[in-house]
């Protein structure tokens, strides 16, 4: 009965707040090295998996994993940082 009357789209505040959030993110993935940017961008973007990932960029799927997941860590710490500095 209360679905009818919630509003199910986001306010625009949110949609203002998620596009900020997506242009920090794209500017910090354009940061990385060429690699991890390649595969981040493959992952996230394309939606290949570690191993077609692997098979495109001619490495090991561990190495490939490896590589995102110290990416995924350095883009938490760049952004991590910008927010710091912003709420400062």
């Amino acid at each position: 009965m209360l679905e009818g009357l919630l509003d199910p789209e986001p306010l625009p505040e949110e949609v203002a707040e998620h596009r900020e959030v997506q242009e920090r993110l794209q500017a910090a993935i354009q940061q990385l090295p060429l690699k991890p940017r390649a595969i981040v961008w493959l992952r996230y973007t394309e939606g290949l998996t570690f191993v077609e990932i692997a098979r495109s960029l001619r490495m090991s799927e561990m190495s490939v994993k490896t590589t995102f997941y110290r990416a995924c860590a350095k883009l938490r710490r760049m952004l991590s940082s910008q927010l710091e500095r912003s709420t400062a």
